[in-house]
């Protein structure tokens, strides 16, 4: 069985200016870019209820 090969880490520099040109959020995690999944209207009101101001 072959080992899974890992994509060399990206910088945060990098990783900021694709944000700024890309339709789909990302997270940064250790220097790897994961796609990150839509959230929809009722959860994000649920969640800004949840915080403290």
């Amino acid at each position: 069985m072959s080992d899974l090969k890992h994509p060399a880490p990206i910088s945060v520099d990098d990783y900021l200016a694709g944000e700024l040109i890309s339709e789909v959020k990302h997270e940064y995690l250790g220097g790897e870019v994961h796609a990150m999944a839509g959230a929809s209207n009722r959860h994000n009101k649920v969640a800004m209820n949840t915080l403290e101001f």
